[in-house]
């Protein structure tokens, strides 16, 4: 399954968040990408999305963060023809769930820290 996010309409993208909030309500599991979009400056985190954080807050679900190491070494930037790809092993770290049960809106913010910095410690690592 694939939600795409359409940023540019309002509308679409309240109909992705009901959609989420569905899923989610069955049981099914959502892998969320929090920068929206691979960082220009890789392998250096961009801004996360807050919309993720909100939902996980609401529904009341555990954040898994996952880091990928170094994907941005397999995967260059410049679009579907223009940007470099090569072989090679991803390394990848799946963290300890961090808990939302009790968290409310004020939280929002805390929680994305917390998984921005869970995520970036392995990135940190390797530079």
């Amino acid at each position: 399954m694939n939600i795409s996010v359409d940023r540019q309409n309002v509308s679409g993208s309240l109909s992705v968040l009901k959609r989420m909030t569905r899923e989610l309500s069955s049981g099914h599991p959502l892998a969320i990408f929090p920068e929206g979009t691979r960082s220009k400056n890789a392998p250096f985190l961009g801004p996360f999305k807050t919309g993720a954080f909100a939902l996980a807050i609401q529904m009341q679900v555990p954040v898994i963060p996952v880091t990928f190491v170094n994907n941005w070494k397999r995967l260059g930037r410049g679009g579907i023809f223009g940007g470099r790809a090569g072989p090679g092993t991803s390394k990848v770290v799946i963290h300890p769930p961090v808990i939302t049960l009790g968290l409310g809106k004020p939280d929002v913010n805390f929680l994305q820290s917390k998984v921005r910095e869970i995520i970036n410690g392995p990135l940190t690592a390797e530079h």
